[in-house]
């Protein structure tokens, strides 16, 4: 298809629509600790996870203070994750990954 000689012989420029849904985001204060209960499975998960010696796999964090590189995820908090996500039958990371959105046990 040839282009046109000049702009003015184009009609109307051809633009990609948006479309605002602005009722599909809705900011919101929670608090997190309320989400599940004193006596909650994550609760002893976390508690328990505080007693496994994880430094090694700190020692695998090329990111160092001081140096350029975003900071990683504590290792007790992925090991948590982890757990708890196997108490209700998910292994899968990416499963874990949209769970986390909605299951107060991981949030």
């Amino acid at each position: 298809m040839p282009y046109p000689e000049s702009v003015e012989s184009c009609t109307e420029p051809r633009i990609k629509t948006i479309i605002l849904d602005r009722s599909q985001i809705r900011w919101t204060e929670f608090d997190l600790d309320s989400l599940i209960d004193e006596h909650h499975p994550a609760r002893a998960i976390w508690e328990l996870s505080e007693k496994f010696d994880l430094k090694r796999f700190e020692e695998e964090v090329k990111t160092r203070e001081g140096e350029a590189g975003r900071p990683c995820w504590p290792a007790r908090l992925l090991v948590s994750l982890w757990i708890y996500s196997y108490t209700l039958g998910v292994a899968s990371a990416r499963a874990i990954e949209r769970m986390v959105k909605h299951e107060p046990g991981l949030r």
